[in-house]
């Protein structure tokens, strides 16, 4: 047998080359690394609950509905963002170390979804087709930027 050290020590560094990654990939899906989207940060469990509250949003495309998904805000693992939903229902929660007004345009961001003033998802705005939101039953023209606020009803439709 030819040099049983140097086969042992190839096989070591492989070792501590895949524990040292493996170590690097789990601490970066911790909150303390991942600080979530630049506008919507992770909830940090560690520090005080500055806002609780929750809001309904409704999306219909053409008059059907579109639900919004379960676990949205949930990310890489161990991130919950500041706005999460726990079910298709509509309700959006938001739960936050801070006093920051969150807005729709960050909820679509959380959800990985497009939604400015010409699209909603996949969905242009043309053809005589238009983005509609309202909330608690008045239509608002804030776009992105309409606040989400404790008990709000947020309506969206697409026709």
């Amino acid at each position: 047998m030819k040099h049983p050290g140097k086969k042992i020590a190839i096989l070591g560094g492989i070792v501590c080359i895949f524990l040292g990654a493996w170590y690097l990939y789990q601490s970066a899906l911790t909150s303390s690394v991942y600080q979530g989207l630049p506008t919507v940060p992770c909830f940090d469990t560690t520090q005080p609950v500055r806002q609780a509250f929750q809001v309904h949003i409704t999306i219909t495309v053409d008059g059907q509905p579109y639900p919004l998904e379960p676990r949205i805000g949930y990310d890489y693992g161990k991130c919950m963002h500041t706005m999460y939903t726990t079910d298709a229902s509509g309700v959006v929660y938001i739960r936050a170390n801070d006093t920051s007004t969150y807005t729709l345009g960050q909820f679509f961001d959380v959800w990985h979804k497009t939604f400015s003033n010409t699209q909603i998802m996949t969905y242009k705005v043309e053809s005589g087709h238009r983005v509609h939101i309202l909330v608690n039953g008045k239509e608002v023209n804030s776009g992105r930027e309409t606040p989400l606020r404790p008990n709000d009803v947020i309506t969206i439709s697409y026709q």
